[in-house]
Parts: structure tokens; C-alpha cells; sequence
């Protein structure tokens, strides 16, 4: 048996997503904890026996102590951050470099490269050498990022993003990238064709009729749904829903009068007995993923209020099977690089020069080849094996499964040591690890006994690039937006921000909370409003002041020395950027007495300043 992989390979070496609301460019970063022990680890470890170089986006948070970036299980093989006499150490065989009091470190995002080319080392830090000295010729191993030999100590703290290795001792470089950006799984879904008939309704209701005590009409490639009055308005559309699967559902509520709108599966071609998957009251796109506890074969939308004319108009309804929803998350662990590191063909005549030579069937299928090309005849077959072939694997490690598709009646499953790695299969590069010694890759044409197929260049090789992401939780994982050369991020630190309840805050006398906001009424200088705050860092910090009377307040980290802020006289809202030590709490602190006025909608977001 195997585990499915992700079906998708890593495109680009710097994660960013457009945003379509705002236009933003967001990224992905994840923060190291070295209390957790957190670390990459190759699954197959990159040697350099001559010139190399290594490029890393790094920002590192503590700033006294010593931290891995990477290194080996050897002893003799590792590179470190000295933040403490602010430098680098390098161990390569027998030859130790100890640069110390050459550089500053801060909590900003640096771009780092290391190279040896012949004797001589180098360090350069957002474009500036700082470091050149001689070192050991002999081979550099890199199994860990963030570790080194015994994993025990100095693992990073902060982030190590777009690591870049690059082997310059031949002909040409080859060259390995790892994102270290531990994409949520959702972003390697594979989904398969749209299960839906007319969900845009620009075939006017074709797919689609009224259910139980419902009318529906077409209005401007739209569904609406009317009650009539004796009960629950339905829309009804026959897809089928399968134990076992995750689905993609998204739909468009586009008006609803009073009442919810429902989004219900049921097995009654009426509509009625549904059971509510999704409900809502507001207009807008709603999304979700679901896995069905049972199969159906309707979609029932309903009007959740039987007041007679009451109407819901619904557009752009999509189902869509995520044919990898187990596996993608499952694997959201792992990371593949960019480029086509790779072991050897492991397929025997992939390319079927030999005809049908080593490929086997079940027994009832056809097959045969015409001009370099494997067809397919399923016969009437029942069985996947209707084109297979066994491959040595080695346990553990992790493949990558191409071919190309000439031609399908229907469609292509892809089987692999028996278990379906891909319905609807549209060529899309599939990855697996193998846990047996020999694992069987087999084609299967689908959803009818007489269908065909075509393909050709069938390979599966050994990825020998990946990493693995060890001790890293997922709330280790951050989106970042970009605003003005610095990366903003968007998890909230505060609690109750917004005042919307009297909780999450202490406050000082003459404070209370009420109407969504906190007023002070004659609040003398140094008492503080505030919450528990204890991480070092920069924070984009904003604040509103209303109803000012007199006073003056200001961003405050109590117990901690820091940057950056502030003191504001007047409403207004007030965006500050502050860089701390490790605080006790964060605070609105009165400045100037007596403080007369109110204060809204604070906010606390970290923040990664990028290096000039």
C-alpha cells in the first residue's frame, strides 16, 4: 500500500497571493520556536563536493544566543548565527570560522547568502560581503535547516524563508528551492469536473425545477425561488453525493427577502426531508467543503419561511469533488522543491518503443500500441488492472507519477498499488510514498465498460528534493500582506479591540466600557488600559480617539524596552510601528493628565520590516 501525495508541484520560490478584494500582495512566512525544537529536514540531504552557495531569506527574534540556520547530521558540517557577539560560525571538516563583531543583527527581514568558491568563504548580507576568509575544500553536507548533528540545541528562532541551494562545481548550476512557507493544504487541492448542470443558469432552469411548495423562475441568468405560501419554497438539481468524499460547494445568494436560505441535500426528488448542510440570512458568496455522511442525489435549496412571495435568488452554484482532500492534508507537512530534482526512470518502456512490451492487463482488456502510442480497450472489464505495471520502490521514500493523455472516451483513474490515487484524473503530476519494495502503477479508462484511452510517456521516478517540516504547528504558519516595504500580518493580537463587550481589558480608575468603546473621565498620568502581552517583536499598532476632551495617550509595552510610538492629542486615528524587548502587557497609557475622551478599534499586528 502507499500514501497519496500531493497532486501538485511547488511553482514559485517566493509564495505571494494577489488579493482580489484589496490587491494586495500577501506571503506565507512561518516562525521557528526553538523551545518546540522546530526544524526542516531534507529528505534526502544535499552534498557539495566543490564551489556552492546557499541564499536564505532570514529574520531572526532573539537577539543574544547562537542559531542553526543549517547543517548535518555530521558534526563537521553546519553554519550558525552568533547574535550574541553578532557573527557567523562555520564548521567544514577539521576547519572552524568564527566571524564575530562584524555584524548588528535586528528583527528585520534579512536576504543572506553563503558560498565557498575553492578556499575562500563568504558571507553576504543583503548585498554587502561582509565576511570573506579560507576554509576547508572538502564536502558540505546540508541535511536541516534551523538544525544540525544531534538535534538538540540552537535550533533558529524567527523565520528562515526561500532557501536556495545551488551546486556550482560542474558544467552548470544545479540549483534546489524550498518556500518554507508551509502552505495551508486548501492550496493544493485537486478538484475534479463540475458536478453541477447550468449552476449559472445561462441555459435559463435546464437542470434545475421546483420542488415542494416552491415556484422558480430565470431572472437575468439567475434562480429564484418564490414561496407560495402553504410552506418551504424549493429549488431543486439532481447531484449526487458519495460517503467518503469531500466536495467544494460554493454559491451566490444574490437577494433573499426575510427568513435563511438553505443549502440541503436530500435523496427526495421533491426536495423535502433535506438535512441544512449550509444556511445563511445575508447576500453574498458563500464557500464551504463538505464531507457527506451519507449519499444523496438532490440539492435542495429552500426558502426557510413560509410567508407566501417570499423570494431568494440564488446564481453561480458549483460542486466540485477535492479529489485529494485527505491526502493534500496529510501532506501539508511536506514540501516539494521547485525544480525536477530526480532519480531515475523507474517505468520500463514508458514511451512503449517496445509495443506493449512489460505493461500487463487484467485479462479483459486490450492493449496495443500505434505509432509509440498505448491504447486502452477496456472490454467490459471490471477490474483497475486494466493497464499495469509493477516498479521497484524503496520504503518511505517519495515519487512523482507524469504521463500524457492522448485521448479518453470518458475518463482516467489512476490506481497505485490498488488504491485510487486520482478520479478524473487530468494529467496532473501525482506524487505517493511507497511502503513496499514493489508498487503498481495502474491505468485505469472509466464510467463505462467500453471505454478507451490513450497515453504515452508514463514515468515515475524518486523525488529526491523535499523537506519536511518537523515540530512546526500550523499556527506557526502567518499570511503577511505587503505595505510599504514592510510585510503586515493578519492574525489580531489584541482581544476585544473593538470594546464590542466589557472584557479582555483592565482598566484604570474613572474607565468603563460600554457602547463599543472605552471612555475616560479624568483618568490621571501613567494608569494604563491593558491586556496580557508578552512577545517580543514589531507590531503595527493602530488605535482611534474619540470624544476629546483633554489628555494625551499613547501605544505602551509595560516592563519591556521599546520603540517607535507616539502620543496623541486629538481624535483621529493613529497608526503607529513599534519594535519591543519581551513585554508583560500591552497598554494605552495616559501621557498627559487629566485624560477626558474614549478610545475605539485597537489593534496590535505584527509586523517583518524588510531589510534596505
Amino acid at each position: 500500500m502507499i500514501r497519496s501525495m500531493v497532486s501538485k508541484m511547488v511553482r514559485s520560490m517566493i509564495t505571494t497571493v494577489i488579493n482580489p478584494f484589496d490587491g494586495l500582495i500577501s506571503r506565507y512566512f512561518v516562525t521557528l520556536d526553538p523551545v518546540l525544537n522546530s526544524y526542516y529536514e531534507m529528505a534526502q540531504p544535499i552534498t557539495f563536493a566543490g564551489d556552492f552557495e546557499v541564499e536564505v531569506e532570514f529574520k531572526l527574534d532573539s537577539l543574544t544566543g547562537e542559531f542553526n540556520l543549517f547543517g548535518s547530521s555530521s558534526s563537521d558540517n553546519w553554519f550558525r548565527i552568533d547574535a550574541t557577539n553578532g557573527g557567523f560560525d562555520w564548521k567544514i571538516g577539521a576547519s572552524f570560522k568564527s566571524n564575530d563583531g562584524s555584524y548588528v543583527f535586528d528583527n528585520k527581514l534579512h536576504k543572506g547568502i553563503f558560498r565557498r568558491i575553492g578556499s575562500l568563504a563568504e558571507v553576504e548580507i543583503d548585498g554587502s560581503l561582509i565576511i570573506s576568509t579560507v576554509i576547508n575544500q572538502g564536502a558540505f553536507e546540508v541535511s536541516y535547516i534551523s538544525a544540525r548533528q544531534n538535534l538538540s540545541s540552537n535550533f533558529f528562532d524567527g523565520i528562515i524563508a526561500n532557501a536556495k541551494f545551488t551546486d556550482k562545481s560542474g558544467a552548470s548550476d544545479v540549483v534546489t528551492t524550498f518556500k518554507l512557507n508551509n502552505s495551508p493544504a486548501v492550496e493544493n487541492y485537486v478538484y475534479g469536473g463540475e458536478e453541477v448542470v447550468n449552476g449559472d443558469f445561462a441555459n435559463g432552469l435546464t437542470g434545475w425545477y421546483a420542488g415542494a411548495l416552491g415556484q422558480i423562475s430565470n431572472l437575468s441568468n439567475s434562480l429564484r425561488i418564490t414561496d407560495t405560501g402553504s410552506g418551504y419554497g424549493r429549488a431543486v438539481s439532481e447531484v449526487a453525493f458519495t460517503v467518503g468524499k469531500s466536495y467544494a460547494i460554493s454559491f451566490d445568494i444574490v437577494s433573499i427577502t426575510t427568513g435563511n436560505a438553505i443549502f440541503g441535500l436530500t435523496n427526495n426528488s421533491n426536495g423535502v426531508n433535506e438535512f441544512q448542510i449550509f444556511s445563511s440570512n445575508s447576500v453574498g458568496t458563500k464557500y464551504f467543503m463538505y464531507t457527506p455522511s451519507q449519499n444523496t442525489n438532490y440539492i435542495s435549496l429552500v426558502n426557510l419561511e413560509s410567508t407566501p412571495n417570499r423570494v431568494t435568488v440564488y446564481d453561480n452554484i458549483t460542486v466540485k469533488e477535492i479529489t485529494n482532500y485527505t491526502e493534500a492534508n496529510a501532506a501539508s507537512e511536506i514540501e516539494y522543491s521547485q525544480e525536477s530534482v530526480l532519480g531515475s526512470e523507474l517505468v520500463v518502456n514508458g514511451g512503449f518503443s517496445n509495443g506493449t512490451a512489460n505493461w500487463l492487463s487484467n485479462g479483459t482488456s486490450i492493449l496495443s500500441v500505434v505509432n509509440g502510442v498505448m491504447e486502452i480497450d477496456r472490454n467490459g472489464g471490471q477490474q483497475f488492472k486494466q493497464c499495469y505495471q509493477d516498479i521497484t520502490t524503496i520504503i518511505g521514500k517519495n515519487y512523482i507519477f507524469n504521463a500524457d493523455i492522448i485521448y479518453k472516451t470518458n475518463s482516467i483513474n489512476i490506481y497505485i498499488d490498488g488504491v485510487e490515487a486520482a478520479e478524473q484524473w487530468d494529467g496532473a503530476s501525482l506524487f505517493f510514498t511507497a511502503t513496499s519494495t514493489t508498487t503498481e502503477i495502474g491505468i485505469y479508462p472509466s464510467y463505462s465498460l467500453d471505454a478507451t484511452a490513450k497515453i504515452d510517456n508514463v514515468s515515475i521516478k524518486e523525488i529526491t528534493n523535499a523537506v519536511e517540516y518537523k515540530n512546526i504547528p500550523q499556527s506557526a504558519r502567518e499570511l503577511y500582506s505587503l505595505e510599504d516595504d514592510t510585510w503586515v500580518g493578519s492574525n489580531e493580537l489584541v482581544v476585544n479591540g473593538d470594546f464590542a463587550t466589557d472584557s479582555g481589558w483592565n482598566k484604570p480608575t474613572n474607565c468603563t466600557i460600554s457602547n463599543g468603546k472605552a471612555l475616560l473621565n479624568g483618568v490621571t498620568q501613567g494608569q494604563q488600559l491593558w491586556q496580557t502581552f508578552s512577545k517580543a517583536g514589531t507590531y503595527e499598532v493602530t488605535f482611534t480617539v474619540l470624544d476629546y476632551v483633554s489628555g494625551g495617550v499613547a501605544p505602551y509595552f509595560h516592563n519591556a524596552t521599546f520603540s517607535g510610538q507616539t502620543t496623541a492629542y486629538s481624535n483621529g486615528t493613529y497608526t503607529q510601528t513599534i519594535t519591543t524587548t519581551t513585554p508583560s502587557r500591552f497598554a494605552i497609557r495616559i501621557e498627559t493628565a487629566p485624560a477626558i475622551l474614549s478610545i475605539d478599534n485597537v489593534s496590535v499586528k505584527e509586523v517583518i520590516e524588510v531589510a534596505s
